[in-house]
């Protein structure tokens, strides 16, 4: 294993005993200092040893963070000749945490993909440097059906929260800023004004051209620093302040609210969210896989629809197999964040004012037990409740699965989301 300074401070590690790789390096810019803690910038060379590179890209936690398929030749490179296998490209940082481990990943010659180096390095994120409001994201990880409705119902009406309809439309306003401030920091996107070609050449002209970018990276010190650090700076605030103006509609002139609650959908929303705001707090909200899915085939057929991801045409199992993986979404993220509070929705059924004051415990808000008394009536006290039901009481909804699943699904769920329910601790 090979070990070598890099970009801004990272590091960067090399298999050399790999023998899917004929050689590879990985490194700085040459002339090029780093650019920002929000992008990366890389130079280098791979050959694998099943013939000339046609992609490389970067991915953290499997997440994507910029890739390119132009190569060059490397004439100093007396072993490679003409071959293209030299490349150069810069990757957004935003999303990736303060200490990212980093692949570099290749498609060789033949087809097949492989991690050739790892970069770690340290990052401060863009929250650090931002003007904070007074309102802060409570971010709720769950995946539909899993009573989510009913705790948002029963955590907006504590003094300290505050959050958009329960039983409207999922908001998710923080993820929202925070992905388009990603989208637009991609230095493709960032030096579109000045790489991009003519303005009316596109409808999305201003979101970049890797291709562009990976063949001409601007290397003036005044223009990184602009479009990314000021600019991505800047793109976060706006999200920052437009987020809290929305959420500060919804207090009803409350001056005690501290956050607002949001659905988020794993790892991923947390750590964008978490570049824009710096006390964002979440917890992770479960029920046994089967009885959600269970719970999601009584909704569509009670209201006649195919939401969820359900298609007209797919049978039960073909549903199950595109939905399981909202799943393991939920595991990852207790994975990547094993402190995260935990309740259960099965808890909240059996002993809904010791969950509720668990939970607000774990999240250092107030659990006085009047206060937790009257947020567990509010969250039965609304008409609406009834129609989001599938089942006669919550009691009935706990191991549905056992009546209302086929049997190939049952044993789909217990074969391919072992792991998950055994994390969760569901047994069969």
């Amino acid at each position: 294993m090979e070990t070598s300074a890099a970009t801004g401070g990272a590091y960067v590690e090399i298999d050399r005993s790999d023998p899917r790789i004929f050689s590879a390096y990985v490194g700085e810019r040459s002339n090029d200092a780093a650019w920002s803690s929000n992008v990366l910038s890389l130079v280098g060379h791979v050959r694998p040893a099943a013939g000339p590179p046609r992609a490389v890209w970067l991915q953290a936690d499997r997440k994507v963070l910029g890739r390119t398929e132009t190569f060059e030749a490397r004439p100093h490179l007396e072993a490679h000749g003409d071959e293209p296998v030299g490349f150069a490209f810069a990757s957004t940082l935003l999303a990736t945490g303060t200490h990212p481990e980093i692949e570099v990943m290749v498609e060789a010659g033949d087809g097949s993909t492989f991690r050739f180096a790892t970069i770690s390095t340290n990052r401060r994120l863009v929250a650090d440097g931002l003007v904070q409001p007074d309102l802060q994201p409570l971010l709720m990880t769950t995946t539909g059906r899993s009573g989510s409705t009913w705790l948002t119902r029963v955590l907006a009406a504590h003094p300290a929260l505050t959050c958009y309809n329960p039983f409207g439309n999922d908001l998710r306003l923080a993820s929202y800023w925070a992905q388009t401030a990603r989208s637009l920091s991609r230095p493709a996107a960032s030096m579109a004004p000045i790489v991009g070609g003519e303005v009316n050449s596109s409808p999305l002209w201003w979101a970049g051209s890797d291709h562009d970018l990976a063949a001409d990276l601007i290397k003036e010190e005044t223009v990184r620093h602009e479009l990314f650090d000021d600019q991505v700076s800047a793109l976060c605030q706006l999200g920052v302040d437009r987020t809290a103006a929305f959420y500060r509609a919804y207090t009803d002139g409350r001056g005690d609210v501290t956050h607002f609650v949001e659905k988020a959908r794993g790892v991923h929303d947390r750590l964008l969210v978490q570049e824009l705001f710096k006390d964002v707090r979440d917890f992770v909200l479960i029920r046994d896989p089967r009885d959600v899915f269970a719970s999601i085939l009584a909704f569509n057929a009670k209201r006649g629809v195919h939401e969820f991801g359900a298609r007209a045409e797919d049978t039960p199992l073909e549903f199950f197999q595109r939905w399981k993986g909202n799943i393991t979404v939920i595991a990852d993220h207790l994975s990547l964040f094993p402190d995260t509070p935990v309740v259960r929705y099965e808890d909240l059924v059996a002993t809904p004012h010791d969950s509720v004051e668990g939970l607000l415990r774990s999240l250092h808000l107030d659990a006085g037990d009047d206060l937790v008394d009257k947020l567990v009536e509010a969250g039965d006290g609304d008409s609406r409740a009834s129609a989001h039901r599938t089942t006669p009481t919550r009691e009935a909804s706990v191991r549905r699965w056992e009546q209302h699943l086929t049997v190939d699904v049952v044993q789909a769920a217990s074969a391919e989301l072992r792991d998950e329910l055994d994390l969760f601790g569901y047994e069969d």
